[in-house]
């Protein structure tokens, strides 16, 4: 769209992302004094080229990339900081061949993972739905309701142990037959 080889858009992409982190007003003051501007950063000694307009800045960019045959005039190229912003796509940044060996994703990967998930939950009903299974989880609740009450009986017969002896003891203060 551009005028940019379309085999080194991917790099050229993760070099705005790299450069500006997508953002069309990005704006970088450099230490020299200088403005850099836009996606591709394009520094203000470059006059207007240096634009926040995404055309400008495009445009800039496609043409110091022709002028170098690579993107050595952005740091982030330099330092290699653009390859995580790849995003699957290869690195053919020297502007090597024309097959860049772009992998389109399967449109029906959503649906096998929404089909698998799907089959772990009809799984998990089919489980429940089971009789023999049934009986476990009432046993299992039930169980656990013997040991609560089996447990309130235990404090009830300990709170009368502890708590008798004092009461008598009150009653008998007061004048109150026990």
């Amino acid at each position: 769209m551009y005028g940019g080889p379309p085999e080194v858009a991917g790099v050229a992409a993760a070099v705005a992302i790299g450069e500006s982190g997508g953002r069309t007003d990005a704006t970088a003051n450099e230490p020299d004094g200088s403005t850099s501007r836009g996606l591709w950063q394009i520094n203000s000694v470059h006059g207007s080229k240096s634009s926040y307009d995404v055309a400008v800045n495009t445009r800039a960019a496609v043409e110091l990339y022709k002028n170098r045959g690579n993107f050595t005039d952005w740091t982030v190229y330099n330092k290699g900081i653009y390859k995580q912003f790849l995003n699957g796509a290869p690195d053919v940044a020297g502007g090597t061949g024309t097959d860049i060996g772009l992998e389109i994703p399967n449109p029906l990967d959503g649906l096998r993972d929404i089909a698998e998930k799907l089959g772990a939950v009809i799984e998990a009903g089919e489980w429940f739905a089971d009789v023999h299974n049934i009986i476990r989880i009432v046993q299992v609740v039930m169980g656990g309701a013997l040991v609560l009450i089996g447990i309130a009986i235990l404090n009830m017969a300990l709170a009368k142990e502890i708590a008798g002896p004092v009461i008598k003891a009150f009653a008998a203060s007061k004048g109150i037959p026990a």
